[in-house]
């Protein structure tokens, strides 16, 4: 390099925009990189680090092609061969791919800074390896061992793009704005490293703010994606838990659609939760006799429950209404029996103490009404359910005998179930 750049106007005069803005940019990085090296910096480097500057992606593809017919065929050069002028424009087709993904190599793997860093240091270095130490800390026999375990992988997957089509920023944020929050933090981390690398500390923090907020949507993400499988199995004290924290994430990033969505599902976790909580004092309730507070509690446990598909726990709030209407009802029968049977032997009383009353005394005295067997409470019609006054209105040990009344039969708060408790 002579420090001279060539420019065919006339050949890029019908090309398209793109291959005319490449063109200015590949040989104006030749004069940048023959002034910071002293013009010292190989043939290899200088076509690499000037096509890496490159934005066509089209050329990288073709590039991925070549370098792939040359490694099938064992051709490719070896960075001594790549790096004299001679051999690299006899085999040109290969050599300028090759050293484009050599660059590729060691601005991802130590930053495009230290690329820089190599440029600068071989105005001034003994040898060309001497510079490479100084700026990779390898040699140039290492770094070439290193490309080599590389090259498959670029091969593969990682040909079209390079760091410093970062710079702008926009694809990691066209990939946030369109949900791909896991590869937007990748590529905000690589272009973090490589504003850190050139010496651009504003420019890596708007790199890192925007990789946090990335970082948050892979996290919601995962959030959501747990809080709903835990949901859909009817753990909704797990559900709460990372819904409502995918809640908050989403809002973080500034994705209300997901936060709305993601506070649907946990409202629906926090019903879920509500329930269970209301079907486990429905059956404390039951343990009590408090019967009227058991169903009442257990039909609206077992409508949310129902709502939200939870066929079992929907059938355990049904077997407790059934055993509280069970339970009222034989406690309601066994009361008026006892009636039944304590007037009866009042009259026995009666009847014997009469026999042995002088003059034999009458059954009855106009003082005295007879006694019936209580009769239960006729229900509304209607009536489905049947409660139970609660033991606690029974007179207490010395207050005289218990009121047979105080078990009559009393409606249920509801007059009517839904389908899910039939």
């Amino acid at each position: 390099m002579n420090g001279e750049i060539g420019i065919g106007v006339a050949r890029l005069r019908d090309k398209p925009e793109i291959t005319r803005r490449d063109s200015m940019r590949h040989e104006l990085t030749h004069i940048v990189l023959g002034d910071l090296s002293n013009q010292h910096l190989p043939i290899g480097f200088q076509e690499g680090i000037a096509q890496y500057l490159e934005r066509d992606l089209d050329q990288r593809r073709r590039f991925a092609a070549a370098l792939r017919k040359g490694q099938d065929a064992g051709q490719l050069l070896n960075f001594g061969d790549l790096n004299r002028q001679r051999s690299f424009l006899a085999r040109a087709p290969l050599a300028y791919p090759e050293s484009y993904s050599m660059v590729v190599y060691l601005a991802g793997r130590y930053g495009f800074g230290q690329v820089i860093h190599l440029v600068e240091a071989t105005s001034h270095a003994a040898t060309f390896d001497d510079a490479s130490r100084q700026a990779f800390g390898r040699s140039l026999a290492d770094l070439e061992t290193e490309w080599h375990a590389f090259l498959p992988s670029f091969l593969d997957q990682g040909c079209v793009r390079n760091d410093l089509d970062l710079w702008d920023l926009s694809e990691p944020r066209q990939q946030m704005a369109g949900g791909q929050y896991a590869d937007a933090r990748d590529g905000l981390e690589r272009a973090e490293r490589l504003f850190m690398s050139v010496g651009r500390p504003d420019r890596a923090e708007q790199a890192r703010a925007d990789r946090e907020r990335a970082q948050s949507g892979v996290e919601a993400a995962d959030l959501t994606r747990d809080g709903t499988a835990a949901l859909s199995v009817y753990d909704y004290g797990s559900a709460v838990t990372l819904l409502d924290r995918a809640e908050g994430r989403w809002l973080d990033v500034g994705d209300g659609r997901r936060s709305t969505l993601a506070g649907v599902a946990a409202a629906q976790a926090h019903d879920g939760q509500a329930a269970v909580s209301q079907l486990g004092e429905a059956r404390r309730q039951l343990d009590g006799w408090h019967f009227q507070a058991a169903d009442e509690l257990a039909f609206a446990a077992g409508q949310a429950l129902s709502d939200l598909g939870d066929a079992a726990r929907t059938e355990e709030a049904r077997q407790v209404i059934a055993d509280a209407h069970q339970l009222r009802a034989r406690l309601g029968l066994a009361a008026l029996g006892s009636g039944a049977v304590g007037v009866g032997g009042l009259g026995l009383v009666w009847l014997v103490g009469g026999r042995r009353r002088p003059g034999g005394m009458p059954l009855t005295s106009p003082g005295m009404v007879q006694a019936r067997a209580p009769q239960a409470t006729p229900l509304p019609a209607g009536s489905v359910g049947v409660g139970l006054a609660p033991p606690s209105s029974l007179p207490q040990a010395g207050e005289g005998e218990p009121d047979p009344t105080a078990y009559c039969l009393l409606p249920t708060a509801h007059s009517s179930h839904q389908d899910w408790t039939l």
